[in-house]
């Protein structure tokens, strides 16, 4: 999926919008022969606003030999403007690119989702202080040979080896395995 920048694809829907508004208003022409369906405003502005999905369809068809859904959208696009039918044809257009605005944003929701899931970063961590007691400090200032304790549900922000208890640690994240491991003391953690 080659991904548009959502500022190109919301002039894409306007500039559709505009040349469908003006389609709808305007007179109908009279009968015009081949070339004139094609030399008219809205057919230029829906050759040029499709031209990215003819380019895709046909690129579809040469390397893939079968057509994908820019081919068939070409096709009728092509179809609905031979019929003079230009409301059509932009009405597809129009269609098109609110899906493609619906799919960037889709994607950039997921992309960032994926990111939160997978980051492996805190901002604190629970210190255990020379008297015993925790206090929460800021992972900068962790030292080495410091201790922490990590509660159930917490996310492990330093590495270390494990020096009291036992737990269930999801590492996916790290190593890809789904299945939390189990640790213990003198395991190290990353």
């Amino acid at each position: 999926l080659n991904e548009q920048s959502i500022t190109g694809i919301i002039t894409g829907i306007a500039v559709t919008s505009a040349l469908l508004l003006y389609s709808i208003l305007s007179k109908p022409v009279a009968k015009q022969g081949l070339i004139g369906k094609f030399l008219n405003i809205p057919a230029i502005g829906t050759i040029a606003l499709g031209f990215p999905i003819f380019k895709s369809g046909l690129k579809a068809l040469k390397d893939n030999k079968r057509p994908n859904a820019d081919a068939l959208e070409s096709l009728a696009i092509l179809a609905s403007m031979l019929s003079s039918r230009h409301i059509s044809s932009l009405t597809i257009l129009l269609l098109h690119n609110s899906a493609e605005l619906m799919t960037v944003y889709a994607m950039q929701r997921t992309k960032k989702a994926i990111r939160e899931l997978l980051s492996v970063h805190g901002d604190s961590v629970w210190k255990m202080m020379p008297d015993g007691s925790l206090v929460k400090v800021d992972i900068e200032e962790i030292e080495l040979n410091n201790q922490i304790v990590v509660h159930p549900g917490e996310k492990i922000c330093v590495d270390g080896i494990i020096t009291d208890g036992v737990g269930l640690i999801d590492q996916s994240a790290i190593t890809g395995e789904y299945m939390p491991a189990s640790k213990s003391i003198n395991d190290e953690v990353y």
